[in-house]
């Protein structure tokens, strides 16, 4: 049969496969075992030329299996394996998923970037299979097993689809013993009640300190700090897990958002409070106690980086304890700073060295200026405590 002419739609369902056709491994053409002649498309043949075929008889199971057997046999024949569906009893499924394997087996792995459609859409197969996060999962669907973006094996593909074991790597190949994906997923949904509960911390400190805020859900929906702070738990969570990639993702994804950057190894306690927010930096072995409030401008930083990975897993970034607030604009450095509990940092001040507990720190008072006056030192008190 001669076709000159096709409905737009399917003129147009034909372009996208051939522009699509090189993400593809294996093509499936499904057919209703009813009726396969009919349900074939005429132009399949051309369109996929180079490609392994693979025919599914769907609905087998409401189809005469004497007439099913012949069209399987007809199709072989013509060297193309062809399998037989059951609708509601998924029988075949397994047959069809060796037979994709054994189809794939010999073809050349696709480069990344040429495949990147092809691995998110599996994703979302896996989602449906593990019930996992797609978020999650396109990390493993892009990386595969070993950690590079250049290589995504079928045999991966087809242990994840048979539920065997995989051994995970990241991508500096250090080995990561996971028995099956779904063990760092069910512990991640096993926290989640606690991180609520955290989570619900950090919103009751925002309204406690901030006497701007009318109400919990304003806190909720609109501020920088809280997003920020919701996002790290999360992350902080999955960091510990030792799952790779993801959790720094997270954050950054944050810090592009709000223009506060909290490393996801971070070590932060209940009733946390980042007011205003831009431009804070929380570095990764920072740890902060109960109660702690900082603002806009303030970064936890390390003294100096230039170890480089030597410095890796060393203490790099200082320690606050409970109820410790730090005004915009302060720097405080260096692993081994304590600033002990309840001190207060005063705006634009530099600290390199441990701060004792009810300490208030500020810098020296700069002298202003004034145009229509002689110049004078502009006298000021130190309060206890301020709002911004």
């Amino acid at each position: 049969m001669h076709i000159n002419w096709f409905p737009g739609h399917m003129a147009k369902a034909h372009r996208m496969i051939r522009e699509h056709l090189k993400l593809v491994d294996v093509v499936i053409e499904l057919l209703d075992a009813r009726i396969p002649l009919s349900s074939a498309n005429p132009v399949i043949e051309e369109i996929v030329a180079g490609k392994p075929r693979i025919v599914v008889l769907n609905k087998a199971d409401l189809a005469d299996p004497r007439d099913t057997e012949l069209w399987l046999k007809r199709i072989r024949a013509g060297g193309c394996p062809a399998i037989a569906l059951e609708t509601l009893t998924g029988a075949g499924a397994k047959a069809l998923i060796n037979l994709v394997e054994t189809a794939a087996a010999d073809r050349p792995l696709a480069p990344y970037p040429a495949s990147k459609r092809a691995m998110e859409l599996m994703a979302h197969c896996y989602c449906h299979l593990w019930k996992l996060p797609t978020t999650v999962l396109r990390f493993f669907n892009a990386y595969g097993p070993h950690g590079r973006p250049d290589m995504m094996p079928w045999q991966w593909t087809m242990d994840i689809l048979k539920g065997n074991p995989l051994k995970l790597y990241n991508a500096g190949h250090i080995k990561r013993d996971w028995t099956y994906i779904d063990d760092i997923v069910r512990g991640f949904l096993a926290a989640l009640p606690r991180l609520r509960a955290i989570l619900a911390t950090d919103v009751q400190a925002a309204f406690e300190g901030d006497p701007a805020a009318s109400d919990c859900d304003e806190i909720i929906f609109s501020y920088p700090g809280l997003f920020a702070i919701m996002t790290y738990r999360i992350a902080h969570e999955l960091h510990a897990s030792r799952l790779p990639l993801i959790p720094r993702i997270m954050t950054e994804y944050a810090h592009s958002r709000t223009g506060i950057d909290i490393h996801p190894g971070a070590s932060i306690d209940e009733y946390f409070f980042i007011d205003h927010g831009t431009g804070v930096v929380i570095g990764e072995t920072t740890t902060i106690g109960k109660r702690a409030k900082i603002y806009q401008g303030v970064t936890l930083g390390a003294l100096s980086t230039r170890g480089g990975q030597t410095l890796r897993g060393a203490k790099r970034h200082p320690t606050l304890q409970d109820e410790v607030t730090v005004y915009s604009g302060a720097s405080i450095l260096g692993g081994e700073t304590v600033i002990g509990e309840g001190a207060v940092i005063a705006s634009n001040v530099f600290v390199t060295q441990s701060v004792p507990a009810r300490t208030r720190v500020s810098g020296k008072n700069p002298e202003l200026q004034y145009k229509n006056h002689a110049p004078k030192e502009f006298k000021q008190e130190f309060p206890a405590d301020w709002v911004i």
